[in-house]
């Protein structure tokens, strides 16, 4: 069995201010198991049925994730929305470029090689 990604879902944990960022189903299933605030619920069971299918291949990551914020609003935790920052405009590769080399002699150098 191997741990499965999804997109992040960042929820504000019991202590107010304290953020918690969940992008596995694994992380999913171990808060659902050991920090969920509520003992009990439709959509709390079906979150966890859903993590044991994404394990076993059954289910999607992103129908797991579904799931997993479903429960937290049957739970009222509070989801922090991922916002985006404004495009640049800019292309989104980003690379090192070399250093440009000049055609014309570094001055105290011979342009000679010995």
């Amino acid at each position: 069995m191997h741990d499965v990604y999804f997109d992040d879902v960042t929820i504000e944990s019991e202590k107010i201010g304290r953020l918690t960022t969940i992008n596995s189903v694994v992380q999913a299933a171990a808060y659902l198991l050991q920090s969920w605030p509520i003992d009990s619920g439709k959509e709390l069971f079906a979150a966890r049925r859903a993590c044991l299918a994404c394990l076993e291949g059954k289910l999607s990551a992103g129908a797991t994730r579904a799931a997993f914020i479903d429960a937290t609003l049957e739970a009222g935790i509070h989801i922090i929305p991922f916002v985006r920052s404004p495009s640049t405009g800019k292309p989104q590769a980003w690379r090192k470029r070399r250093p440009k080399r000049h055609a014309w002699p570094i001055p105290g150098q011979s342009g000679h090689a010995r």
